[in-house]
């Protein structure tokens, strides 16, 4: 007997009369890497955009969201091209769209712009309870896209207290839905607590399935009016967001680290485009591009951040060529001093975590590296010492003789980490006759929880002597907590990635630093940084103007994308020739596709060449297409590659 399927293939006349559609799917589940992103099945009507069908595949029952419904006739040569029998839904689960044209658009531009697969976005997009138990949602109707050039948006710099009181306007003058996106939970549990009075609702990535399902049905029926929430709030069912509020869009926490490796504020801004919602920017600093947008007359700039300490620059060079040997600076030394005296708070902000940065042998001088990875150990010392990797997450005991030579000790070397800092205040208090403190350290070695860190910075408040030694974590708590001195011991270490964006970083650290209202700020460097100009009067302009011409000249952004392709293998020749393979494959397919402006750099190692095992190649594409032409080109990636658009760090 003929199937259905063969009569309707092999007869096609009689296929292109049926009016039946072609049913592109995508399955809610986890799909091998080799699977086709989109799945083509038939059925007998039209489906709407965004609603649910049973398929199978193998033997497998699945549910599938539908992203496109299209006429036979209008597929007629996708049809006869096809290898393969195209086969009939199950069943349709519901008519009604469970993802709403929004969703299902903004998932489109994140396949197109990250160069990663719709079927990967929309896993992205869609919550994980669809189809599940039963549960059905009633989206609301009138949701199609408004703008197709998403807005540049008022970028506004603030402080947490401007920014608190920037987004009570913005909601005393938004009749509909306002969303804010804020980088940590941390933050979004800060300022819902802060903006009570407007009865903000969190969302975030640590809320159990149920109340994100709550959340997403109040968001659906326009019941929520405030949402403040990390990434994650991107992807609700907004049906009447008015305004869309970014906070801190330069903090990297906004990137994520999986596929698709979307950048939150860029997303922000193209649901902002999709919804033709007003955005605004609230950050503590501005960066080239921003700075770009603004000179141009793209973006509008406002400031609102009116404080900046008293600046002291010292350099350690300098300090070390007078015959000092501390960690401190004089500067830094009267500040210790004056806060264990006073009782006025002191936080020290470290660049590193652990004791110091590598072990050394006193004999040979070599570092003990990582057995997996090309990367010293890190020395620490907790209730025991012992020896660190921060990639893969290795620790040893610390070997009574140098693995190389066997005739040395290893010792502490390299850049002070929190733990040393501590150490070394303690030395400056006993130097000038003060006992030593049990000094708190805030780093994520140390404390690994946010009430960990909650429960600390309460103990500050209570302790007679009042000083911290505090990593970057300390910034996300910057909402209410205020420093009498701030000591920077390493300015230029802050920016730990070699990176076109070293300097600008730096710019960041320092306003929010700001942040947290010291009356001084002694920063130590050991490095030129005058590029920076005078921190003291915090005029960076100038410091933007060199750094955008730099970058003109050499087509970095804003004047270019930026794609890192990264490839990993445990043997490092098979690394280094799929590199050379996929490098040349690119080439020909710059010239294919007649991508003028378009540059390729590598292939080369990763700065951390062997990681866990593996070793990384990269190959970073500097081009000046856009939407579809890039799109176009990343295509040509070859597989198990890892596409990074406009990535953190080129190395």
């Amino acid at each position: 007997m003929v199937s259905e399927i063969q009569v309707i293939r092999n007869e096609s006349s009689m296929w292109f009369n049926t009016g039946m559609d072609i049913v592109r799917v995508i399955p809610l589940a986890a799909m091998p890497a080799n699977a086709p992103a989109v799945l083509d099945y038939f059925w007998a009507t039209p489906l709407p955009q965004g609603c649910l069908v049973r398929i199978t595949m193998g033997r497998r029952p699945l549910i599938a969201l539908v992203v496109e419904s299209l006429d036979v006739r209008t597929a007629k040569l996708a049809l006869k091209k096809s290898a393969f029998a195209l086969k009939k839904l199950d069943s349709v689960v519901t008519e009604t769209p469970q993802i709403s044209t929004t969703q299902l658009s903004l998932a489109r531009w994140m396949s197109t712009h990250y160069g990663a697969s719709l079927a990967t976005c929309m896993k992205t997009v869609a919550p994980s309870f669809l189809g599940k138990r039963g549960i059905l949602l009633q989206l609301p109707t009138a949701d199609a896209p408004v703008k197709t050039v998403p807005p540049a948006g008022r970028l506004v710099l603030t402080q947490p207290d401007t920014t608190v009181a920037e987004i009570k306007r913005i909601a005393s003058q938004t009749k509909g839905q306002l969303c804010i996106i804020v980088p940590e939970v941390s933050l979004a549990l800060c300022l819902c607590e802060k903006l009570s009075v407007l009865k903000p609702q969190p969302v975030h990535s640590g809320m159990s399935a149920r109340q994100y399902e709550t959340i997403y049905r109040a968001v659906t029926d326009g019941s929520a009016r405030v949402i403040i929430g990390t990434r994650v709030a991107l992807f609700l069912p907004w049906s009447a967001v008015e305004h869309i509020i970014v906070e801190d869009p330069l903090n990297e926490a906004y990137k994520s680290e999986m596929t698709p490796r979307y950048n939150a504020p860029d997303a922000a801004r193209q649901l902002a485009g999709l919804v033709d919602a007003s955005l605004t920017w609230l950050t503590p600093a501005i960066s080239a591009v921003h700075h770009h947008l603004i000179s141009t007359g793209t973006m509008t700039r406002e400031d609102k951040k009116p404080y900046w300490p008293r600046v002291v620059q010292i350099s350690m060079e300098q300090e070390q060529l007078d015959g000092s040997r501390s960690l401190f600076s004089r500067h830094a030394t009267e500040a210790i001093l004056d806060s264990h005296d006073s009782g006025k708070p002191l936080l020290v902000l470290s660049a590193r975590r652990g004791y110091t940065t590598v072990a050394r042998c006193g004999n040979c001088k070599k570092t003990l590296p990582c057995a997996t990875c090309s990367i010293p150990m890190r020395w620490h010392r907790t209730t025991e010492e012992m020896l660190v990797c921060y990639h893969c997450a290795a620790f040893m005991q610390i070997p009574k003789q140098c693995p190389s030579c066997h005739g040395g000790a290893l010792r502490p070397a390299g850049l002070p980490g929190s733990q040393k800092l501590a150490e070394a205040i303690n030395a400056v208090l006993d130097r000038y006759g003060h006992r030593k403190l049990n000094i708190p350290v805030l780093d994520s070695d140390l404390v690994r929880s946010e009430s960990g860190e909650k429960e600390m910075l309460e103990k500050l408040d209570g302790m007679e002597h009042p000083i911290l030694v505090a990593s970057q974590m300390i910034f996300s708590h910057r909402y209410g907590r205020t420093f009498d001195t701030v000591i920077v011991p390493q300015l230029d270490a802050l920016a730990y990635n070699p990176d076109y964006r070293t300097q600008e970083r730096l710019i960041m650290q320092l306003e929010k630093i700001a942040d947290m209202r010291p009356r001084h700020l002694v920063v130590q460097s050991w490095q030129d940084t005058d590029s920076l100009g005078d921190i003291a009067s915090r005029q960076w302009d100038a410091f933007y103007r060199s750094e955008l011409a730099q970058r003109k000249a050499l087509v970095w952004p804003p004047f270019a994308r930026i794609v890192k392709l990264s490839f990993r293998h445990r043997d490092r020749a098979t690394a280094t020739r799929q590199a050379a393979v996929a490098v040349d494959r690119m080439r020909r397919a710059i010239e294919h596709l007649g991508a003028r402006g378009t540059r390729l750099l590598g292939p080369g190692p990763a700065l951390v060449e062997r990681a866990g095992g593996q070793w990384t190649q990269n190959i970073i594409i500097k081009s000046t297409l856009s939407g579809l032409k890039l799109s176009e080109l990343l295509s040509y990636v070859p597989d198990r590659w890892t596409v990074d658009v406009d990535p953190r760090s080129i190395t």
